[in-house]
């Protein structure tokens, strides 16, 4: 049996890759945070030219971004982070203002020689979200790549009513057996 659903929209994340070369569509609230080309401070792009090189001295640096979406609707949010092991480093990931579980990292080591981290979470929209990156890397800099947001996919509501007459079907079919 096929199950059709709907395709997943576009990332709703303005300049997630960083490929403008600059900040377009994100609030800087940082010192020392700028977006440079793949090979600056030993850190290469997790692809494309472009990544956010983060380095923050004194607690946070913050880049943002407020999303429109659904209320309800489920989002995987996706983003990559690498450390050059400086410390004290802190990075967190915030969702309208709520630090996301499990997206907290703290005195991080060299992960240059391993590449890039990638993490994935899913949030719910709530018609009007704010996306933000807390970080802190006092002798050295982070880098933060390809943030993508994106809603789930969800089966059409035509799809679902006929999905629920076959199982229907199938239910009654094995009854008379």
């Amino acid at each position: 049996m096929v199950i059709a659903t709907s395709a997943a929209r576009a990332t709703l994340i303005t300049n997630g890759n960083f490929e403008t070369g600059d900040f377009t569509g994100w609030t800087v609230a940082s010192s020392f945070t700028q977006v440079e080309p793949s090979g600056t401070g030993g850190i290469t792009a997790e692809s494309g030219i472009y990544y956010a090189e983060l380095g923050n001295v004194g607690c946070c640096g913050t880049i943002s971004q407020t999303i429109a979406d659904l209320p309800g609707e489920t989002l995987q949010l996706s983003y990559y982070h690498i450390s050059d092991g400086g410390v004290p480093n802190y990075f967190e990931a915030d969702w309208n203002g709520v630090t996301i579980a499990g997206s907290i990292i703290s005195d991080a080591s060299d992960q240059r020689p391993d590449g890039w981290l990638h993490f994935v979470f899913d949030v719910t929209g709530t018609g009007s979200d704010s996306l933000t990156f807390l970080d802190q890397n006092n002798p050295a800099d982070d880098g933060l790549d390809n943030v993508t947001l994106t809603a789930l996919a969800t089966p059409e509501p035509g799809t679902v009513a006929i999905l629920g007459a076959g199982v229907l079907g199938l239910v009654s079919r094995r009854r008379r057996k």
